[in-house]
């Protein structure tokens, strides 16, 4: 599949990386010290092989959506930190709040595939850079959106992407995943147990 190992080797670190951030192909291949076809080529190989998944933006147009940016998320968090070699390393707030996520973005992924659900699933990003971690689609409207969150006390900041998506779909229901004991309301929005949300997955996904 790969002829290039040692090229291949050099991505694939930087793919573990940059797992769960927006995915630049130019950029990737100025690091890798590669071609951008071929760092395309690579991330395909992922895809093919089940090793990752895209995560698209939320765009109405459906030719918007595929010429934006796309996240891109290795399938688990554990490989990740064994590609990075971390595996055995305290989590820094900044890394554990990016495992986080990805686990739950994960975790949502793998229980689409497994229910079947005709929803899709994006991420939503504002003009301004204004972003929320999750959307969830079905039928071409906007049913829920939540923005994930490691903390065990959200601030008031953490739900202005929430308050800002809701401008625009206010039929949405929103939410802050976290790691809150107890589910409360803040600005009008639920702060969720990360374990409600995960028990929940098969009403939101109904």
């Amino acid at each position: 599949i790969v002829r290039n190992l040692g090229g291949f080797a050099r991505f694939l670190d930087l793919a573990a990386e940059h797992s769960g951030e927006l995915l630049s192909f130019t950029s990737m291949a100025r690091e890798c010290q590669l071609p951008v076809k071929t760092i395309q080529n690579y991330y395909q190989i992922l895809e093919d092989t089940l090793i990752g998944f895209r995560l698209m933006p939320w765009r109405k147009s459906l030719r918007k959506r595929l010429i934006a940016h796309p996240k891109f998320y290795i399938f688990d968090t554990g490989v990740t930190n064994a590609i990075l070699r971390r595996l055995k390393a305290p989590l820094e707030s900044s890394l554990k709040g990016k495992l986080f996520e990805q686990w739950l973005i994960l975790e949502t992924h793998r229980y689409l595939r497994y229910c079947r659900s005709e929803a899709n699933i994006y991420f939503w990003r504002s003009n301004i850079g204004t972003e929320v971690d999750l959307m969830i689609e079905k039928y071409g409207k906007v049913t829920h959106a939540f923005e994930i969150k490691s903390t065990q006390r959200p601030s008031s900041g953490d739900l202005n992407g929430l308050k800002s998506l809701r401008d625009d779909h206010p039929q949405a229901q929103c939410g802050l995943i976290c790691c809150v004991e107890r589910p409360y309301e803040s600005r009008g929005i639920p702060i969720l147990p990360w374990q409600d949300y995960l028990k929940n997955l098969s009403e939101i996904f109904s």
